[in-house]
């Protein structure tokens, strides 16, 4: 079955959960690079759970139930989506300038986290039916194969989004040097509480992910749909542009403020 890349949102919660354990055991800093390669609303991984789905063995009228959760995901997910977009403008605008100043980029922010909140009553609801649609075997293959498609995301892009951001601006030998050390400098600031962080989120992930596998799915206690969260990967996109900017050259800002609002952090 092929499946439209907007998922039921609630589902991303899952592959954030997967996400953040694989970040955690890596730790602050390597983690945060990593971070780079995903979208601030968690919206980068949904291909991942669509590859995932393929996996699963669904009946027809399973087929039917999911399909109706992708179309109402795609629909509710089109606001965060133009906000995303429009927040990723606006960065690139700031780049372009050579100046990163988050004050500046609150509305569209504001906007974003505010779509995310709208919606996230019907992805919590959408993730709920999905867990009922399927039965325990489907539930347990559909996790594994979210965990494995991560693992194997995650080793076979390791460190290639930075490389290949490296690649494309032409950075010199000194410039990359510049900027690793302003970005070890940076995420190791976090100290301890960047480290609790991702333990935090390595817990939240390893008990969303098991209480789908069992009959009783619950959503109580996690912080998976939170809006801390969110807002943490959007301050990660706005922290890793205000790294490098200060020793981009100007036409080196033109090719990052291009990519950042084709594509984002992720390429």
């Amino acid at each position: 079955m092929r499946l439209s890349k907007w998922l039921a949102g609630g589902l991303v919660a899952s592959a954030l959960a997967v996400g953040a354990c694989s970040g955690a055991e890596a730790g602050p800093p390597v983690a945060a690079a990593q971070a780079a390669n995903e979208d601030p609303a968690g919206l980068a991984h949904l291909g991942v759970l669509r590859e995932a789905l393929d996996k699963v063995a669904l009946r027809p009228d399973q087929k039917t139930a999911v399909e109706q959760l992708v179309t109402a995901a795609k629909a509710r997910h089109e606001a965060v989506r133009a906000a995303h977009v429009a927040l990723r403008g606006a960065v690139a605008d700031q780049i372009l300038a050579g100046k990163i100043d988050r004050a500046a980029l609150q509305p569209q922010i504001d906007a974003l986290l505010g779509a995310v909140d709208q919606s996230q009553p019907d992805d919590r609801t959408a993730l709920i039916h999905l867990h009922d649609v399927l039965d325990k075997n489907q539930r347990e293959q559909l996790v594994g194969a979210v965990e494995s498609s991560f693992r194997a995301r995650m080793e076979s892009h390791k460190g290639q989004g930075l490389q290949k951001w490296a690649a494309d601006l032409n950075l010199s030998d000194v410039q990359r040097d510049q900027i690793r050390a302003a970005m070890r400098d940076q995420f190791h600031q976090g100290g301890e509480g960047a480290r609790q962080h991702w333990r935090a989120a390595h817990e939240q992930g390893r008990r969303l992910m098991q209480s789908f596998r069992e009959d009783k799915f619950t959503l109580e206690g996690t912080a998976m749909f939170g809006r801390d969260r969110i807002e943490h990967g959007i301050d990660r996109m706005i922290g890793l542009a205000n790294t490098a900017v200060p020793f981009l050259r100007p036409e080196q800002r033109a090719i990052a403020a291009q990519k950042i609002r084709e594509q984002g952090l992720r390429h």
